[in-house]
């Protein structure tokens, strides 16, 4: 139970920091084409971008780890 609970909280942490950043990466583009900026910082948008996949991938290990040491864990 409480390696559930530390899990969530593991990957709800890690959800906030890189959906954090990769909303502040898009927001600044935004705003940057918004005040008149003509060309569109494509590189920043793939970072944004690399950043959630980034967050996701990570996601998926943490949670795979942890499922595959539950499922090999003995019974109690």
């Amino acid at each position: 139970m409480l390696t559930d609970i530390l899990r969530r909280l593991v990957l709800l942490t890690l959800w906030f920091v890189g959906g954090s950043a990769s909303l502040l990466i898009f927001a600044n583009a935004f705003l940057d084409t918004y005040r008149g900026k003509e060309e569109i910082d494509y590189k920043l948008l793939l970072f944004g971008v690399l950043t959630l996949v980034g967050t996701y991938v990570c996601h998926q290990i943490i949670n795979w780890q942890i499922v595959k040491r539950e499922k090999n864990a003995p019974p109690e």
